[in-house]
């Protein structure tokens, strides 16, 4: 059991710098906007992973309230982006870097939730 929670943790958390590495050979800007998309995708996959494992134990109501919750994360992290965004010089640059970090800090919490369904 625990080999299966640390595989499912190493994939869901990723490897920030292999995403990075998928995008190097492009401009600053281009290299920001391909990472930023590509950990969009970790946690959507993050997302979904989680959903199907609370799916499968039949936990309709955890699955309610972690979409209202994902929905409530991406606005909170959007408007809080934007704040940044509206703020600083070079804001594309300063939104896309709060985006990747908010990304990142929600791939772990995700799956820590993970974790905890997966023992439960």
């Amino acid at each position: 059991m625990k080999g299966i929670l640390l595989s499912l943790m190493i994939l869901l958390i990723g490897n920030p710098q292999a995403w990075a590495d998928g995008c190097e050979s492009m401009s600053r800007s281009s290299t920001q906007s391909c990472t930023l998309a590509q950990s969009d995708t970790e946690v959507n996959d993050a997302y979904m992973h989680l959903v199907e494992v609370l799916g499968k134990q039949f936990k309709l109501d955890q699955i309610k309230a972690l979409y209202q919750a994902q929905d409530a994360w991406r606005l909170y992290r959007d408007k809080s982006c934007q704040y940044l965004d509206a703020d600083f010089a070079h804001a594309e640059a300063t939104e896309n870097d709060c985006l990747i970090r908010l990304n990142d800090e929600r791939i772990k919490q995700l799956t820590q939730y993970m974790t905890q369904a997966l023992v439960h």
